[in-house]
């Protein structure tokens, strides 16, 4: 039984160098995401190499860089504790869209944990659309951050945000309220009306 514990500590050790050259991450944040998914996720060294891989694959379609999002994925641990799902890929595809978008994991979380202060997350919607003259709606994308979809409460936050156009006719004050309801700075999201 011990030799057979040695035999997989050997082989996952060679799974996480292996990972860590196809994906460009370096080896500290490869170990670290294999050991989220492998022991918060219940998923096999396997599964966890997999589901890396098919990552940067999906973010090289993005036009993303696959080792920044991986990154995103292996400093942001509480995150992920909070929000993971079906293994953890729903992290992932909010990684991979969070970079698109111009932003980083941390940030897109922090929208979800807004939305999720029902209290606040009211009061400032509520107030942006009072300052912008156009009513937002966010519950959807309150609901879609209580079920952990921070992809799909994200797309719902940007169709919310409206165009650049829009943004930009928007006066400082208005722009900062627009910001407080969705729970980004307002460089950020300028970031985000721009992509």
């Amino acid at each position: 039984e011990f030799g057979t514990s040695v035999q997989e500590s050997a082989k996952l050790s060679t799974n996480v160098r292996d990972i860590s050259i196809v994906t460009a991450t370096s080896l500290e944040d490869t170990s670290k995401l294999v050991g989220l998914f492998t022991q918060t996720q219940g998923l096999t060294g396997e599964q966890a190499e997999n589901l890396l891989i098919s990552t940067t694959a999906l973010a090289n379609a993005n036009n993303v860089a696959p080792d920044k999002v991986l990154a995103d994925v292996a400093n942001n641990t509480e995150a992920f504790a909070k929000f993971a799902q079906d293994g953890g890929e729903n992290i992932l595809r909010a990684a991979v869209q969070a970079r698109k978008l111009g932003l980083d994991l941390d940030k897109v979380a922090n929208v979800s944990n807004n939305l999720l202060d029902f209290q606040s997350s009211l009061n400032n919607e509520i107030t942006a659309s009072v300052m912008i003259g156009r009513d937002l709606n966010l519950q959807k994308a309150r609901e879609l951050a209580l079920s952990n979809d921070i992809e799909g409460a994200m797309a719902e936050v940007v169709k919310q945000v409206g165009s650049e156009a829009e943004f930009n006719k928007l006066n400082a004050l208005e722009r900062q309220a627009l910001a407080d309801a969705v729970g980004l700075q307002v460089g950020d999201l300028q970031k985000l009306v721009n992509k």
